[in-house]
């Protein structure tokens, strides 16, 4: 006779059992065993009308207290102990979802909101699980907002959403504002808007408050007048993303005037905190400017942002190319490297390295190596300069090579010496070079791994 597996084993006991027997087996380990008695009433909970969200908070602390050292901390080892433990929770919250048991699934979301919330606290989220259990508990109740449910669950959600937000419960999170979200989606008068109107007017943090103030906004939109909307963005222009609505607005209208203005306002509040944003501003008056055909603001904006911007958009050196006079071409050039040179950071000086490349400025460009030597610097400067300075370049990849031979050991830093040896190589004639390289043999001599390194050079 064949064996059975465990799982064809299990399936024939249950059909053969009477019904008396499973209900005798269940009492029995209810009674008994806690954890199967929760997971029982967990899975059943439809229909149990009594059945609470309370009932969810305790069986999530029960697996949470379970899990936490004698500190009461839940460390990154404990977190699969805990995941074994929430898993079979969050699953039948998932069953009763699919099955439309709106109820129970909004009860055990809440309860893994408020109580997984409060577990990040005591605990080495690293791995992000918590996060995870949260953000699926999230999306559930955002999902059965948008679902057709009935006027008292409607009203049931709502109310706990505004609850939770008012009691700051998730303060400092995103799903803080997030309730706002489901709540609105489940609004059912005028009453209800103004209610989630006044929550949002008590954010203070100052990155909530700009979220905050995009989301009123698209409710005064939907459900305000004209009067009331344009009184609020006037009133909030300073928020980004309010600005750059507007700015699009006046774009499209063809309203370059207020468009413009908008810019320079934001350049000017955004100068001290948001370079960035201020590099924004700048680039979509760079775009008017060019449409206008305005040369003398062109020049200005694609100077500022040849200057200032560190993720370029376009090239502000071929824009200011293609509108500068070749007569004060140079003198531009001259005003740009003086205005960048001081700034001295790396950034900066690959600024200043680019118009020396552009304009075929060889000397200047050597010079510019030599006073920020590197074995990099010297490999990445290598194509422009090999030509004019060909003997510069291999004194000095020798001299870099020897110091850093001298302060570096071990066979990876041999490979990377070995690897600008290789760069030198194409420039020299092959007599020198070997000599150089039975050089470094003779000072190094017991170095076995260069001596390997090397020895695969020639």
């Amino acid at each position: 006779m064949e064996k059975q597996n465990t799982e064809e084993q299990l399936k024939e006991v249950i059909e053969k059992a009477t019904h008396k027997e499973l209900i005798k087996f269940i009492e029995v380990q209810c009674g008994v065993n806690e954890q199967f008695k929760n997971l029982f009433l967990s899975s059943f909970a439809h229909l149990n009308d009594n059945q609470s969200k309370e009932f969810y908070n305790q069986q999530i602390r029960l697996v949470l207290e379970s899990v936490m050292d004698r500190h009461d901390f839940i460390g990154w080892y404990q977190m699969k102990y805990l995941l074994r433990g929430i898993d079979p929770i969050v699953a039948i919250s998932e069953n009763q979802f699919k099955n439309e048991n709106y109820k129970v699934a909004i009860n055990i979301c809440s309860a893994l909101l408020e109580e997984m919330t409060e577990a990040i606290q005591f605990s080495d989220d690293s791995g992000g699980d918590i996060g995870g259990i949260i953000e699926n508990a999230y999306q559930m109740l955002l999902d059965i907002s948008t679902k057709n449910i009935s006027a008292d669950l409607k009203k049931e959600l709502f109310d706990y959403c505004i609850f939770t937000f008012n009691k700051g419960l998730f303060k400092g999170w995103s799903w803080h504002i997030g309730m706002l979200t489901i709540a609105y989606n489940l609004i059912d008068s005028i009453t209800d808007i103004d209610i989630i109107l006044n929550c949002l007017d008590t954010m203070q943090d100052k990155y909530e408050r700009k979220n905050a103030q995009n989301f009123k906004l698209e409710i005064l939109e939907k459900h305000k007048g004209k009067e009331e909307v344009q009184n609020f963005i006037e009133l909030h222009i300073d928020n980004p993303t309010i600005r750059k609505d507007e700015i699009e607005k006046a774009v499209e209208n063809q309203d370059f005037n207020r468009a413009k203005q908008l810019l320079l306002d934001g350049i000017k509040f955004d100068q001290e905190d948001r370079p960035g944003l201020v590099n924004e501003w700048y680039d979509l008056l760079l775009k008017i400017a060019q449409f206008q055909n305005d040369k003398s603001k062109l020049i200005e904006y694609a100077r500022y942002l040849f200057i200032n911007s560190f993720k370029p958009k376009v090239d502000y050196y071929e824009i200011l190319k293609q509108n500068v006079a070749k007569k004060e071409w140079k003198e531009l050039l001259e005003d740009l490297i003086s205005e960048i040179s001081p700034k001295k950071s790396w950034n900066y000086s690959e600024k200043v390295r680019s118009i020396f490349i552009k304009e075929q400025w060889w000397d200047r460009l050597f010079l510019m190596l030599k006073e920020n030597l590197s074995l990099e610097n010297i490999a990445n400067n290598e194509e422009y300069l090999s030509k004019d300075y060909n003997e510069e370049l291999i004194k000095l990849y020798k001299e870099r090579i020897s110091s850093y031979l001298e302060r570096f050991e071990g066979r990876n830093n041999y490979k990377t010496a070995c690897s600008y040896l290789k760069r030198m190589k194409k420039l020299s004639d092959l007599e020198g070079f070997i000599a150089f390289v039975n050089s470094i043999k003779t000072t190094y001599p017991k170095r076995k791994a260069l001596l390997d390194e090397l020895n695969k050079l020639v």
